[in-house]
């Protein structure tokens, strides 16, 4: 929070001064335009990259018009005559006044952010350069802005020296910041760095389903999910076959997740004759975090939260540039242009970055997620009835806080036979996406973008006057009257795409489109005896119970016992 407006203790004037009872249109000016600088950022106080980018220039105008707040108290220290120090009293107070409610709003917000966020950020260097520097800082501009404490000479040294040198100076703190987000960032995470992170948190997986710690086994916890940074170094290091390998911590009993993978990652280094660090940190904090976080956009807006706090906070410099530059009209505002510079390429920046790593997670990070979800459902099996628990075990919901937020998601997934099993899949666009062989199965993952401001969504209008996911399930149906006429002859073709070739040159290659279905699969098995069922599990948008997004149907083909297969073929069609 600002640093600047908390601490006025003005209440002695009601005591002492009972004089104090207006403001000089000067002062009254001033007051006003910083109060309204500081509600046009206050206002904007949410986790969202688009307030990031715009906090620049609005941190812009709030440091230009909380200079003059700050001049009132080095003006009170400096020229202490009655009248001066009664209309600056006054107008700080009121200052305070208009200013503490937009304050406590953004407080709560930031307390939100930091309990949600935890200790998924790297930090030993960051508290150093960043955290502590802003939290002594507050601490000196609380008996800087304190009317009983300002007129000591001494203390005003102290805290014109904190202003200018060491880590507790903004400038340094911003130049900090600039390294870790801007220099050592360079471009974004791309498509497939994204795939990369991925692999990598596949390999965790692996290891840690075979770790025996004490867990509650039905939900697995939020530190399971958070792929460490130490591990990202390992893997990059290390032969990828020791990973495959039985590791002796497998045999071991561990208190905790923390604790297995502490001994894991002893053991991987020790086989690898790798150096521990200590403390290890990458030096892009905002690559650090996307791949600890899995580009998990509430954490990364709750990350965006504290970065707001941290800039804002940085804004002492506006009461530093005051009393490093007093009466120096011309260094004070060269001051403050150079520290809202800072703040607009950082935020600017920050927001890009972030921004452009997220729409990189489709599809990878995904996939990924849901080979997580079915490897959970495979450890912890023996605890279900049957297959059909799965779609009540996998969710959908870390799906849809991954990468660019406001999308929904469908998935299907289908046991993927060891023979005697063919799937086919074609898509448009970027809607959907295959992952084969999954622990044992296929995957599809579909998503639509939920904003009515854009086009389509699960409930559009179309032209017809239709909601877009009532009329497709119709079309849909229609479809199926072609496609089961059609496949008393095809059901024998020697594979799929020649199936679906024929099929498509029936009903017409134009129902996968951007404004129809994006996507459809063909699953096809086949054996004499038993007869084959396809076993698979949906989740669908859950737009409204009434419709399910998930359009499927059915062809089978039971042919003469021993002299022909039966056939199984499921059709599924993708909003």
């Amino acid at each position: 929070m600002l640093l600047l407006l908390p601490i006025f203790l003005w209440l002695q004037c009601i005591v002492l001064f009972s004089t104090c009872s207006t403001i000089s249109n000067d002062k009254e000016k001033i007051v006003n335009a910083a109060v309204e600088a500081f509600r046009a950022v206050g206002k904007d106080w949410e986790m969202d990259l688009l307030t990031l980018k715009e906090l620049g220039p609005k941190t812009d105008l709030l440091m230009k018009n909380v200079v003059p707040i700050g001049a009132m108290v080095v003006e009170m220290a400096k020229r202490p005559t009655w009248r001066n120090y009664e209309a600056n009293y006054e107008a700080l107070l009121n200052f305070q006044n208009q200013t503490e409610g937009i304050r406590e709003n953004m407080q709560d917000k930031i307390d939100f952010s930091t309990m949600m966020l935890g200790d998924t950020i790297p930090r030993p260097n960051y508290y150093k350069k960043v955290r502590d520097p802003i939290a002594s800082m507050k601490l000196l501009s609380e008996k800087y802005l304190n009317p009983e404490i300002v007129n000591r000479i001494d203390f005003i040294n102290d805290y014109k020296k904190a202003c200018t040198t060491g880590e507790r100076a903004p400038e340094s703190i911003l130049m900090y910041l600039r390294y870790r987000l801007i220099e050592s960032c360079g471009i974004a995470i791309t498509q497939r760095e994204a795939h990369e992170i991925s692999d990598i948190r596949k390999s965790l997986w692996k290891i840690t389903l075979r770790l025996q710690f004490d867990r509650n086994h039905q939900d697995l916890t939020t530190e399971e999910y958070i792929l460490p940074a130490e591990f990202m170094d390992i893997y990059k290091k290390i032969d990828k076959s020791i990973l495959n390998e039985d590791l002796d911590v497998y045999d071991r009993h561990f208190k905790n997740h923390q604790e297995a993978l502490e001994a894991v990652f002893d053991e991987l280094r020790d086989r690898a004759s790798i150096e521990k660090l200590e403390n290890y940190e990458t030096p892009c904090l905002l690559r650090s975090f996307i791949n600890i976080r899995n580009f998990d956009y509430i954490a990364v807006e709750g990350f965006v939260m504290e970065l707001k706090n941290q800039l804002i906070d940085a804004f002492i410099a506006a009461s530093c540039a005051n009393v490093s530059h007093y009466e120096d009209d011309e260094s004070i505002n060269k001051y403050a242009q150079k520290m809202s510079d800072l703040v607009t390429e950082i935020s600017s920046f920050t927001s890009k970055w972030l921004n452009d790593s997220l729409i990189s997670a489709w599809p990878s990070a995904h996939n990924e997620i849901l080979n997580e979800e079915i490897l959970r459902y495979a450890k912890k099996r023996t605890g279900y009835n049957n297959d059909n628990d799965m779609m009540r075990f996998v969710s959908t919901e870390r799906l849809s806080r991954t990468g660019i937020p406001g999308y929904l998601y469908e998935i299907i997934i289908v046991r993927a036979v060891d023979e005697n099993y063919e799937l086919m899949f074609e898509r448009t666009g970027d809607h959907c996406s295959l992952t084969m062989g999954t622990s044992g199965f296929d995957t599809i993952i579909a998503r639509v973008f939920d904003d009515p401001a854009k086009k389509p969504t699960p409930l559009s209008i179309t032209e017809d006057g239709v909601i877009r996911l009532v009329g497709l399930v119709k079309y849909a149906e229609k479809l199926n009257i072609t496609i089961q006429s059609e496949m008393n002859s095809l059901y024998n073709a020697e594979n799929l795409p020649l199936i679906a070739e024929t099929l498509k040159n029936k009903i017409g290659k134009r129902f996968i489109t951007q404004q129809d279905f994006h996507c459809w699969a063909i699953v096809r098995e086949w054996s004499y005896f038993p007869c084959p069922t396809i076993d698979y599990y949906s989740k669908s948008y859950q737009y409204d119970d009434r419709w399910n997004s998930t359009t499927t149907f059915s062809y089978s083909k039971k042919g003469p016992l021993q002299h022909q297969y039966c056939q199984e073929f499921r059709f599924f069609f993708f909003m």
